[in-house]
């Protein structure tokens, strides 16, 4: 009932034309009836609170928010009571769990604090004596062992937060993390800006010289052609990622379909083919090795290592080594080169399941 005092609306902006935004009605204050209706303010929820705002001459007079006012409005002492509710829910110790719960999902990707509910109960202390400073939870989850272990699980541990099912990763940290290792050439998205096209359109009335640097000074990347660039967008929201904030949910499970996407965007940043495209081949080739050095086991053990280390992080086990040695004595048409080996190899390793899970 506390929030019930906020509306979703739209208002005309001096510059960037009709856009959504956050509204303070006056439901509970003023009744169809016309007489105040003390109950609709009130909640009893967490003892007895009351929150009504007084309306005056600052709210619309006309349109569809007539009756409301822009939250811009709001003076510091108005907006002190709408936060009632959240001091409210923050003195329960519920809501410091919940808080706690959600970081360890998205770093681990399962149910770590039902798992362990010694741990979050620490990590609930944690953060109240940093000042609720929720950066402090995150560094104490982003630091932790359970979460900088190796998937491998080399060493034996008796300690039940130190180990935990794989998580997938998200199609935006899939797509990051090629584009980081590879160096290929990608743009990127911005869930605060849904359809940045349409602030770009020279057709749009809404378009000008204002919107034009909303956008570019946003995640988005607009090219030296004044274009926007969506290479990045199309593959991630293929595979459930960049939603736009209309949505409140996204299907990102593996499926034959996300595999096709995903198989095709490597094959272009690997080139597998050889049709000349792709990453840069001194990013996949240890430092000082030519691209036409001559294949043999050495090289192609060098090669392995190099793209084994940059693109997972870990060193490549004796069977890796020894399926390295076996390709390269197969690689046809001979004499192979290091190119010719590193290339599918990169499709190979990019597109396996230790890179989409972690």
């Amino acid at each position: 009932r506390l929030y019930s005092v906020w509306s979703n609306g739209y208002r005309d902006h001096s510059h960037l034309g009709v856009v959504p935004d956050a509204f303070i009605n006056y439901n509970c204050t003023q009744s169809q009836e016309g007489t105040p209706d003390q109950g609709q303010c009130t909640s009893i929820l967490w003892g007895y609170h009351e929150l009504a705002l007084e309306p005056d001459n600052r709210r619309e007079k006309s349109g569809d928010q007539e009756g409301l006012m822009w939250s811009g409005y709001m003076s510091a002492d108005e907006w002190e009571q709408v936060q009632l509710p959240g001091r409210i829910m923050a003195a329960q110790d519920g809501f410091w769990e919940a808080v706690v719960d959600d970081v360890l999902m998205q770093y681990f990707g399962y149910d770590y604090g039902t798992a362990v509910p010694q741990a979050r109960h620490e990590l609930v202390k944690y953060i109240l004596d940093n000042s609720a400073d929720l950066r402090s939870l995150h560094y104490a989850v982003a630091t932790s062992i359970p979460y900088l272990q190796s998937s491998q699980g080399f060493q034996e541990s008796e300690f039940p937060w130190a180990f935990g099912p794989l998580k997938q990763a998200e199609p935006e940290i899939w797509l990051d993390s090629i584009k980081r290792t590879t160096g290929f050439q990608l743009g990127t998205c911005d869930h605060r800006i849904s359809h940045p096209e349409d602030y770009l359109d020279p057709m749009s009335e809404a378009a000008n010289g204002w919107t034009f640097a909303l956008v570019n000074n946003s995640r988005w990347i607009i090219n030296e052609d004044r274009e926007l660039v969506t290479d990045y967008r199309g593959i991630a929201q293929s595979l459930g990622g960049c939603p736009t904030n209309e949505i409140s949910g996204r299907f990102t499970t593996v499926s034959i379909l996300n595999t096709a996407v995903q198989e095709s965007f490597i094959a272009e940043v690997c080139d597998p083919a050889l049709t000349g495209g792709g990453s840069d081949i001194s990013i996949l080739l240890p430092e000082g090795m030519s691209r036409d050095a001559a294949l043999d086991g050495d090289i192609a053990q060098d090669v392995v290592a190099r793209m084994t280390r940059l693109f997972y992080g870990r060193e490549p086990t004796e069977s890796e080594f020894a399926k390295a040695e076996g390709y390269a004595d197969q690689c046809t048409p001979k004499p192979c080169t290091a190119e010719r080996f590193a290339r599918p190899a990169c499709f190979a390793l990019l597109s396996s399941a230790e890179m989409l899970f972690y």
